[in-house]
């Protein structure tokens, strides 16, 4: 399986994820692909669900920022989540999907931190959901 990612600074300080093992990354002009083996072979119709989480570093530094997903085939949800700093709070967050945008709620906890999350019920191949936020 690939993950896909791109942007500036390091894209992946640290990266997890739970389908499986790391077996290497590559980077192909903007993009950084991870290569994930799974830990079974995957048959038609089964169903895989699987949590990734990325670390990036010395990126984001201007005053607004954006996380985004695109699929590339059909799958159950997406919830992408972007956690900030306590020395850089979100300050305001939008959710956009194609020409549709929607103001997204700020949670904050109590260590001083700041977060969006979002839960997108089968999304689109092909459609980019970005979040942006200003901080």
């Amino acid at each position: 399986m690939l993950d896909h990612a791109w942007g500036h600074g390091i894209l992946a300080s640290d990266y997890e994820n739970s389908a499986g093992r790391l077996e290497g990354s590559y980077k192909d002009e903007q993009w950084h692909h991870f290569v994930v083996a799974l830990r079974r072979r995957m048959g038609r119709g089964d169903v895989l669900q699987f949590r990734v989480r990325r670390e990036a570093r010395a990126g984001f530094l201007q005053p607004e920022g954006w996380l985004e997903s695109t699929m590339d085939h059909p799958i159950a949800e997406l919830r992408p989540s972007v956690v900030f700093p306590k020395d850089r709070p979100c300050r305001w967050a939008v959710l956009e999907a194609g020409a549709k945008s929607m103001r997204l709620r700020i949670h904050r906890y109590r260590d001083g931190r700041t977060a969006v999350h979002v839960r997108i019920p089968r999304p689109r191949p092909f459609v980019r959901y970005t979040i942006r936020w200003r901080w």
